[in-house]
């Protein structure tokens, strides 16, 4: 699991851009990607939207 959650920053390191903080598009582009990469990593669909919040918030103190 741990391995997975960086795997995604590392994701999100790629997809952000100067002031994703401030571009609501960016930002659900990047849910995106994160909830197909937790669909294809076999989470529990009932999990996906949890940690993909999750996720993001870390990303937004992380990658800011």
């Amino acid at each position: 699991e741990q391995a997975l959650g960086q795997e995604i920053l590392d994701i999100l390191k790629k997809e952000r851009v100067v002031d994703w903080l401030d571009k609501p598009d960016v930002q659900r582009e990047m849910r995106r990607v994160v909830k197909r990469k937790l669909r294809s990593a076999g989470c529990p669909a009932e999990k996906i939207e949890e940690l993909t919040t999750a996720l993001i918030e870390v990303a937004q103190v992380r990658l800011a």
